[in-house]
């Protein structure tokens, strides 16, 4: 479109009769004084901003739009797939919270308990203390028996009495089993 280097592409434009309206999207609209002089004829009116349609008093009724209507239908969507979740998730969640609570037909029954402390570690509660305290001994004789050499508990064996449910109460054998786990031996 340029013919040397000197003239710009205004001054060829000009020379067509071509004047710069306005720039949107990098592109440069121009009207037309050829084609008629009396009416505006626009190139590119598609590119026209809102905007630029409402200056140009095109198209100033309010439109209709769409967004919120979409934005509705999606919380409605919404909404139902919730509801029909939890309507088909009830009986098995009926289950679960009747079982977590007394209307399962388990009553609360609270015992007079043992928890056993082994230096800093709990290893449980349990409701007979003798037991606990026969197995340690037998335990610890049947390591000094097995060598000559005279073995005791490093760390310090405590019982804390303590009311809780029945349910809570770890066996004899659990608490003996991590007792066995977590004991350190020292010389006497």
């Amino acid at each position: 479109m340029k013919a040397n280097d000197r003239e710009s592409r205004f001054d060829v434009l000009t020379e067509l009769h071509l004047r710069p309206v306005s720039a949107a999207f990098n592109q440069i609209r121009y009207w037309s004084a050829l084609d008629d002089p009396a009416a505006e004829k626009w190139d590119y009116v598609s590119h026209y901003t809102r905007t630029e349609r409402r200056e140009m008093g095109r198209g100033t009724g309010a439109g209709f739009n769409v967004r919120p209507l979409l934005v509705g239908a999606l919380i409605l969507l919404l909404l139902i797939g919730v509801g029909t979740g939890g309507y088909l998730a009830w009986p098995y969640l009926e289950g679960q919270l009747s079982a977590l609570g007394a209307g399962a037909g388990q009553e609360i029954q609270v015992v007079t308990g043992y928890m056993v402390h082994l230096g800093s570690r709990d290893l449980g509660v349990v409701q007979d203390r003798a037991a606990v305290e026969n197995f340690i001994s037998s335990w610890l004789a049947q390591k000094n028996a097995q060598s000559d050499i005279v073995y005791r508990i490093a760390q310090e064996i405590t019982y804390e009495e303590v009311r809780v449910d029945a349910a809570y109460c770890a066996t004899p054998e659990e608490v003996e089993s991590a007792f066995v786990k977590h004991a350190t031996l020292d010389l006497a």
